[in-house]
């Protein structure tokens, strides 16, 4: 897929499935535009309502989920890629709802 910088990129519900997040964010860098914008969305395995036991939680889905993502590691993941979070909508359900701008070059 060649470089085709969009001012936003939507991925929801993908990145809980993917075997190399580094690889998989810099591909979302490669498609967002310098001072575009990122909405990602993915289970929250720090959020407050997710159950004590992680095993416990239904978004647990060996095979299926294979990678878990908190506001922090997500922020991180992100930063080493160029974005920035600059907005975590608050969620009831166990999920981050997250927009990132994309760092000018």
């Amino acid at each position: 897929v060649p470089d085709a910088p969009f001012d936003l990129v939507h991925c929801t519900e993908v990145i809980e499935h993917v075997i190399d997040t580094n690889a998989f964010a810099r591909h979302l860098a490669r498609l967002t535009k310098p001072d575009g914008y990122l909405y990602l969305t993915t289970p929250d395995a720090g959020h407050w309502r997710r159950p004590a036991r992680f095993i416990d939680w239904p978004e647990v889905k060996p095979l299926e989920h294979i990678n878990w993502q908190t506001r922090k590691s997500l922020s991180a993941l992100l930063d080493r890629h160029g974005f920035d979070m600059v907005h975590v909508a608050f969620n009831l359900k166990p999920g981050l709802r997250t927009v990132a701008r994309r760092r000018s070059a």
